[in-house]
């Protein structure tokens, strides 16, 4: 996977506040395949718990630290850049009560 689509992609807010607000794994799935990102369903599994990780340390009034990140990322390359990204939106939706559906 090209990192640079990756970036390209996530960089994309619309998008991601549309992908943050899917039902299921699978149309997740579905979505990122659409823009040439190919994930299993465990791997955006995995994100889901990430970010709902990351929303929770925010929420409490902690901030994540890179290494953190990584660590609910659960140390994939991808996965980890991917869940960096895309956190960046959600957190920022989550103050304006947007809410993980997946």
């Amino acid at each position: 996977m090209d990192e640079n689509r990756i970036k390209e992609v996530f960089s994309d807010e619309a998008f991601v506040k549309g992908l943050v607000e899917l039902e299921t794994p699978e149309e997740v799935q579905a979505a990122l395949k659409e823009k040439g990102i190919e994930l299993t369903v465990d791997e955006i599994m995995q994100l889901r718990d990430g970010l709902i990780k990351a929303a929770e340390k925010v929420g409490e009034g902690g901030e994540l630290s890179l290494d953190q990140l990584d660590d609910v990322a659960g140390g994939g390359i991808i996965t980890g850049l991917i869940l960096g990204i895309l956190f960046v939106s959600f957190a920022a939706g989550v103050a304006g009560g947007l809410k993980l559906r997946w």
